[in-house]
């Protein structure tokens, strides 16, 4: 089980996020078993928490059976370029600016789509927006 608590967000604007896929057998409830395609082990994927403004540099890392991929809808970046599927064994990098506040999914984007995320590759990220200093107190 793993707690709802969202960790702090690290000061340093210039963030490193390595995510492997991989196959892994997970326990969705009480003695109940999945095969999953996941994001580092687990289902959901991590919650990825930055703030607005933060460089993200992101190694996508394939040790999975098949070809997978992650789509950030919290980032542009050229989809024809980043969001590509990666065969076993390879890893592809790139770096995102979260430039807009919000909660956002990121998923595998490998076709067809519904059935990776449908076997775990999906999670959240969260993008806490900058705050002005003269209403840091309304927080």
């Amino acid at each position: 089980m793993r707690s709802a608590a969202l960790d702090p967000v690290d000061p340093n604007p210039q963030k490193t996020l390595l995510i492997e896929a991989r196959d892994e057998m997970v326990e969705v409830a009480a003695g109940v078993t999945l095969h999953a395609w996941t994001y580092d082990g687990d289902v959901p994927g991590k919650v990825v928490h930055v703030r607005q403004g933060d460089t993200i540099n992101f190694t996508l890392r394939n040790n999975g059976a098949i070809g997978h991929s992650i789509d950030f809808h919290a980032a542009q970046t050229p989809w024809d370029v980043n969001y590509v599927t990666i065969v076993p064994g390879e890893e592809l990098s790139f770096p995102w600016n979260a430039n807009y506040p919000g909660v956002f999914m990121y998923h595998c984007g490998t076709g067809p789509v519904i059935e990776h995320i449908a076997n775990g590759m999906y999670g959240a990220v969260i993008v806490d927006p900058v705050v002005i200093p003269k209403f840091k107190e309304l927080l």
